[in-house]
């Protein structure tokens, strides 16, 4: 993880999952900086310092601040089965770092319950990924499989109701009445929902767009459907 959010995030959520954190040698000694210095301290965390240049390797944005996490978040299946109200997002062959961590930091904030990926043409978890989820990554399992239309039917089998987010749904987002656990399925900007995944979709669902010819990005569609199904599940 890289970034003053997410190592801060990680510290507050896990600490005990964190093995070791990388501090800048050189610069200013900042308030967040000695927060992280003496948490780190607290929980008996290894630290080291090094200079700014080191942390280049591991993506842009570091801000001087980095730590190595023993373990992520991970799926509970079985806890989907007791779940009366729940939201997975299936992204399908989505290749950018930028649109996972921000679907992340989404799903994190409005109380998604994780998101299925394939194996194959995949952002993987990087140190980018988790900058740009500035705090998602310990909150959200991303769940990885060979056999993505496999992962469906299962979810079906647990009460799920598959859509697919695509430009010529049946019907538009605002007006689907979603169900009560919903997978919401986001194809690549490229080549769209697969057709292996789109056969285990029970409803395609659009974005009104004013121009055509273009698209939402995954992040941004994702976004939508995201919030118009808490809009509809909102509880008191």
């Amino acid at each position: 993880m890289i970034g003053w959010h997410s190592v801060h995030e990680a510290l507050r959520v896990r600490p005990g999952k964190i093995g070791q954190i990388c501090l800048r040698s050189e610069g200013p000694v900042d308030q967040a900086y000695s927060n992280i210095e003496s948490q780190a301290e607290t929980y008996r965390i290894p630290v080291e310092k090094m200079k700014g240049s080191h942390f280049d390797y591991l993506g842009s944005g570091h801000q001087g601040v980095a730590c190595r996490v023993l373990e992520t978040p991970e799926l509970d299946w079985d806890l989907l089965d007791e779940k009366e109200i729940s939201i997975l997002i299936v992204l399908d062959e989505i290749e950018d770092p930028h649109n996972l961590g921000a679907v992340m930091r989404t799903a994190w904030l409005m109380g998604a319950d994780g998101i299925l990926t394939p194996q194959v043409r995949s952002a993987e978890l990087t140190p980018t990924v988790g900058k740009i989820a500035s705090g998602g990554a310990e909150h959200i399992p991303v769940d990885t499989h060979a056999n993505l239309p496999r992962a469906l039917t299962l979810l079906k089998e647990k009460g799920f109701w598959i859509y697919g987010l695509e430009e010529k749904g049946s019907k538009d987002l605002w007006e689907v009445s979603f169900a009560d656990k919903v997978a919401l399925v986001v194809g690549s900007e490229g080549r769209g929902i697969r057709t292996s995944v789109r056969g285990q979709c029970d409803q395609f669902v659009s974005i009104f767009q004013r121009q055509k010819g273009a698209s939402y990005n995954a992040s941004v569609a994702a976004s939508l459907a995201l919030g118009e199904f808490f809009r509809q599940h909102k509880t008191p």
